[in-house]
């Protein structure tokens, strides 16, 4: 990320967290949620990130990448979160031994604008990094992550998807 990019894109996620009207669609009710399978590989994020780099993209979009730090397969399970802390959406992605995955915040609330925050878990070594996907602008995001009863858990405080 070079600071172009950084300050390109962070006016963009300031303005849309501070508009009153950002929260006005809620995505998914807290109803039960389906839970999908996803299965991108680097090749396809590498597409997206060139497309948002020529502006050729008219929505914006977080990807949460994930990569397999183990000589095993990896099963990752994430749940998306709207600004009031109702689920979203659940999305699962299978990771190849030493490979790397993706899933978009769209992915969890099935296309619907939404800003929140999501939560994964593995049992497998998984390392998890998120992508901002704009018009023009491609930024890093803030992970947290740790370990919890024999679980990897990732922690994503800030997606967006509109």
């Amino acid at each position: 990320m070079n600071i172009r990019t950084f300050s390109l894109c962070l006016p963009a996620v300031c303005a849309l967290l501070a508009a009153p009207g950002a929260f006005a669609q809620d995505a998914v009710s807290n109803e039960a949620t389906q839970e999908i399978q996803v299965d991108r590989d680097a090749r396809v994020l590498k597409d997206q990130i060139d497309a948002a780099r020529r502006h050729d993209v008219d929505t914006t979009d977080t990807a949460l990448v994930f990569t397999n730090n183990g000589r095993m397969r990896a099963r990752i399970l994430c749940l998306g979160f709207d600004h009031n802390g109702n689920t979203v959406g659940r999305a699962v992605t299978a990771l190849p031994k030493l490979g790397l995955r993706y899933i978009l915040a769209s992915d969890l609330s099935m296309g619907a604008d939404f800003i929140g925050s999501v939560q994964c878990s593995s049992p497998g070594h998984v390392t998890g990094s998120a992508v901002f996907l704009a018009p023009g602008a491609i930024t890093a995001l803030q992970v947290k992550q740790g370990e919890h009863a024999g679980q990897i858990r990732i922690r994503f405080p800030v997606v967006a998807s509109y």
